[in-house]
């Protein structure tokens, strides 16, 4: 049997090891494991198993002025 993890427990390792954990927020990041966004796969409960790729991607962005 593969080990298996739930994608909090990934977070929860990448936020021990940030520069600046705050900027992990599940609001914030989209998260993917093998491609598919975690939540369509069970959200922060989603499964990833040795061997599989996630992607974490920040959406915080700047902004704010006006476009012209």
């Amino acid at each position: 049997m593969e080990p298996v993890v739930k994608v909090s427990y990934v977070l929860d390792l990448l936020r021990k090891n940030a520069a600046e954990p705050a900027k992990l927020n599940f609001d914030n990041i989209i998260i993917a494991v093998n491609g598919v966004d975690c939540s369509i796969l069970g959200g922060i409960d989603a499964s990833a198993k040795e061997g599989d790729e996630v992607t974490v991607v920040s959406i915080v962005h700047g902004g704010g002025g006006s476009v012209r």
